[in-house]
This record gives structure tokens, sequence and C-alpha cells, in this order.
């Protein structure tokens, strides 16, 4: 079993974008609740955020019993456990941690067996009184292949996930990853490249190395030019906007963009209404406050359940899944199946 350790990711810059995810972790800090799950895409912070919150269980407690691993490391360990014929020795190990963090949950979705034994191992530490941190790159809603007493103990607790990243959130990271590397980064070129790339703060990170190491090929200062040929090497493909998406749906169904963002309740604006609230949070990466506010102040949980309205009438309706094949062509994004974005629903 990996232990904790104190290698560092550099300090914790507090965003809007991880305020919550952050305040729901914190809370591991106190008695309860004894389960929090935190999910976003790849890249967006969850390990960082875990081994802050590690570190300051650390500072006040440095006699508690941590361990930080993956769950594909997890998956490995009781693989090798199951062929030496030690797993009452891998359970014991596990059992009387004070913290235990898994991360990446979806990697072992369809392992029934390593399911099952997280899920006892799970329990065995909540019944002691000891605390849980899970990641994922979706939310354990979605985890279709999951156990669903996995998926349960999931929601059971506190479910918080990391929002796409404004652009001057953008910004603030550049400038703060490029302080890390010992250098400044002006405004004007931070901007340029928040503006252009929007991207996780890991290819961010990735962003700032790049920018290094060309000026220094070049023997350049970092500026504006220097900026622009580090975004030309940079493919990403551009999100469709609200106001594009709203278009494209109400033509497919032949409706006007104006009924769809109206409060109006008519049955044949429901199911438009919902795809595009999907297109947005799925294709169009946005917040659900920003989709709440443009489709009339609807809720949170308004968009949660038309996210999840879709991508179950996915599954099952054959006309449907070509009308929204037919608004993804129209927006030129990915299929539903292979988005990996932070926006899944």
């Amino acid at each position: 079993m990996r232990q904790w350790n104190n290698d560092q990711y550099g300090p914790l810059l507090m965003l809007p974008e991880i305020r919550f995810a952050y305040a729901a972790v914190s809370r591991l800090l106190e008695p309860t609740p004894p389960v929090v799950t935190v999910y976003a895409a790849a890249g967006m912070g969850k390990t960082h955020l875990t081994r802050s919150i590690f570190g300051e269980l650390r500072r006040q407690s440095p006699q508690l019993a941590l361990s930080h691993v993956t769950a594909t490391e997890f998956s490995a360990e009781l693989a090798k456990a199951s062929k030496e014929k030690t797993i009452p020795e891998f359970q014991e190990s596990y059992r009387r941690l004070d913290l235990f963090a898994c991360e990446d949950l979806q990697t072992i979705e369809g392992r029934k067996n390593t399911q099952q034994q997280l899920l006892a191992i799970l329990d065995a530490i909540l019944a002691e009184g000891g605390r849980v941190l899970l990641t994922s790159s979706q939310s354990p809603g979605k985890l279709s292949r999951i156990s669903s007493k996995l998926r349960s103990r999931c929601q059971g607790g506190v479910c918080a996930t990391i929002e796409s990243f404004s652009q001057p959130s953008r910004e603030k990271l550049l400038v703060h990853f490029a302080e890390e590397r010992g250098f400044l980064l002006t405004t004007n070129v931070a901007t340029q490249l928040a503006e252009s790339l929007v991207l996780s703060p890991r290819e961010l990170r990735g962003t700032v190395t790049r920018l290094e190491l060309l000026a220094r090929q070049l023997r350049k200062p970092i500026d504006c030019n220097i900026a622009q040929a580090v975004i030309a090497e940079t493919v990403v493909p551009s999100k469709p906007t609200l106001s594009q998406i709203t278009k494209v749906v109400a033509k497919a169904f032949s409706v006007s963009a104006a009924d769809l963002k109206s409060q109006g309740r008519l049955q044949g604006l429901v199911l438009p209404r919902q795809l595009a609230m999907f297109a947005a949070r799925e294709w169009g990466g946005q917040a659900y406050s920003v989709i709440g506010k443009y489709f009339r102040r609807r809720s949170h949980s308004t968009i949660v359940h038309a996210c999840q309205r879709v991508s179950d009438r996915l599954e099952t309706d054959t006309d449907f899944r070509r009308i929204v094949e037919t608004v993804r062509e129209q927006l030129n994004v990915h299929s539903p199946s292979q988005s990996n974005s932070s926006t899944t629903c």
C-alpha cells in the first residue's frame, strides 16, 4: 500500500471553480461527512486537491494513518495479494486507516472483484470511524459499470465537481505556474494565452513549460510573439456558444430559439430544451450557473436532470439519436460517447 508522502505539487491556488470542491474535501477535517466524492475530467486538479487536504491533515494530526492510491494501483495490489494468497493481510493494511483516498474510480468499471474488495474496505474504514475521499472523471451516477452498492457509497456522502475554468482563472493559473518555474508572465501575455487556450490546469502548466523552452531556444524574452507561437502549435477545437447551440437545436425541432429560452412549459419544448442544456454542458463546456441563467434562471438540479434524461434517451431511442448526431455535426463537436470533457453531467 502506498502511504501518503510529502512530495509537493506547489500551493493550491484558490479559484472560484475549485472553491466548492475544496470546501467539500475540507470537511474531511471534521468528523462528518465520512465520504466525499470529487469528479472532474483529467487534469482539472483532483490530485492536487487531494494532496492539499492530506497535507493539512498531516500538519494538524501527524499521528493519523493516511493512504492515497489510484484505483489502478489498488487493483494491482489486490491482484498481487491474490496471487500470493495474502488477501487477509491486504485487507487489514487498509482497514485501520483514518483517511483513505482512492482516485480514478472509472478505471475499475467492470472489475467486479476489485469493486467488491474496495467496497468491503470502505465499509470497514467507515465502521471504525475513518473517512474516505474518492475521485472520478465522471459523476458517480454516470459510472454505469460500477456496482450499485459502491455507487451508493459515493452518492451517500458529499459529491462535488470542479467546474471548467473561466478566462480570468486561466490567467491566474498561467501566472501562478510561471512563478513556480521562477519567471514572470506579463499581464498581456497571460491574457493572450488565456483567451486563446481553453485548457485544463494540467494543460496550462504544460503550456507554461513550452513557453519557457521556446523562449530559451530562440534566446528571446517571453512576449506576445512567443505566446502566439505556442498558441499556434496548440490545437484546441473551439466549443460552440450557447447561442449557436440554441439556434441549431431549435432548427432541428422546428421551434424558435426564443421559445427554448423562455419559461414556457409546452410539451413540444421540453425535449429540445433538455437537449440544448445537454449540449451546452457536454459540448459547450458551460457551467451550470451560466446555463441556468441563459435558460431563464433554471436551477442546477433542472440542468442535471435534463442531461440525464438526454443521456438515457440516447441509449434507447434511435430516432432521437439521429437528431442528436445531426445537431452534433452542425456544431462540429465530438460525439457524446467520445467526450472526456470536464463538463460531463
